[in-house]
Formats: structure tokens, sequence, C-alpha cells
């Protein structure tokens, strides 16, 4: 839910992505149908019938990215890359910063990381950290301003030389072989609560045909 606040101020508000299906050693699927399936919220009940941490998702896909940071991604916005970027980073869709969240590395989310992020991909942009909030100045109205800031490429993302990149969602990259594999694991610390599956293990570049055939394995 958005709060008020002044016409400049943008917050963040990570997107709701929460794993609840209980996984065993799972076969493969296609992309994304299962991905969806397995996101939703966790139903009450009691201890014994709630589904179990744990597990591995195992995926195949046939986009084969080279790069998971969404500021540099050549992709469009297709539903599998919108799955695998809300998987790893969350994007701005609200307006005040979550005082809990963290980064993959244990370090707190602060303006200045947001406002770094935005930079990074909009560069006619003036972002600038406020305390709890990111300012962001405009040459002129943009009332889709709310939807840009969903989109993939402006998810929230740690860049270091050197160093994997980070984000604040569900998932953390725990290996990354660029076009190749990706293996993601749960978020102990995430805002809204640990996902229930342990990991996703994602096959890309596989055509269809290919994808079957993993999934009758």
């Amino acid at each position: 839910m958005s709060q008020p606040c002044g016409p400049n101020q943008v917050v963040v508000l990570p997107s709701q992505f929460r794993v609840i299906q209980k996984m065993g050693n799972m076969k493969h699927t296609a992309w994304p149908s299962l991905v969806v399936a397995s996101l939703l919220i966790a139903a009450s009940g009691s201890a014994d019938t709630r589904p179990q941490y744990g597990g591995t998702l195992r995926i195949s896909t046939r986009i084969a990215p080279v790069t998971l940071d969404p500021a540099t991604s050549t992709r469009s916005n297709s539903v599998t890359r919108q799955n695998l970027t809300h998987l790893i980073f969350d994007t701005l869709i609200t307006f005040w910063l979550r005082r809990d969240v963290k980064v993959h590395d244990g370090s707190p989310l602060t303006g200045d990381a947001v406002a770094a992020s935005l930079r990074a991909v909009n560069k006619t942009w003036n972002v600038s950290p406020n305390r709890d909030s990111v300012i962001i100045e405009l040459d002129a109205p943009t009332p889709n301003l709310p939807a840009q800031l969903a989109l993939p490429e402006n998810a929230i993302a740690r860049r270091s030389p050197g160093v994997k990149i980070v984000g604040t969602g569900p998932f953390q990259i725990s290996d990354w072989q660029p076009g190749k594999k990706l293996i993601l694991s749960a978020n102990e610390a995430y805002w809204n609560g640990r996902p229930f599956i342990g990991s996703i293990e994602i096959e890309m570049g596989k055509d269809f045909r290919e994808q079957m055939i993993a999934l009758e394995l």
C-alpha cells in the first residue's frame, strides 16, 4: 500500500514474491509455468499441513542470457525475463524505503544503494538519496513513473567490479555460468519471509524439445 509523500519522493517497497510449494526430488520442468505455480502466497494452516522448507526446483528455458545485471540486459521485457529478474532483485513499486530490507551480502538496503542502482540505468534522471527515501527529479511530468520503476531494468542491484551482482530479492546467486546455467539459493533474510524452496536450478539455451525431454527424465 502506498503512503502519503511529497510529489518527488519515490521509495522502495520490494515486490511480493513468495514460494510455498513443498519440493522434494522434483523433475525438470518447462519455464515459466511451474515457477509461477510455485510462487504463491503461503496459506495458513496447521504445522503438519504446511509446506516444508528445502528442495530444489529445476527449470529449462530457451533464453540464454550472458548477464544477470538488469541494467545491461538486452532482452525484451518478456515474461521469462521478468520472472528471472524478480527471483534475484526487487523493483520500486511504492513510496517508502522499508527499514527491514537487506542486500544478499547481509548489509542493509540504503538510499545511497537505491539511488546508485537507478542512476546506472537512467542516465538522464537526477536521483539522490534522502534519508529513508529516494528523490527522483525529471525534466517533465512523468505520470507512468511508478510503472517504469517496476520494470526489470530498474530492479535494485548492487554492482561492484570483480564481485558478483547482488540484490534484495527472495533468491540469491549461488552459481552463474553465463548463457548456460544459473543456480539460486533461498535468501534466509528476505524481508517478506524465506522462500520454502531451498534452491532453483535453471538450464538455459534449451529449445522446447530439449525441455520436454528433460521433463521426462
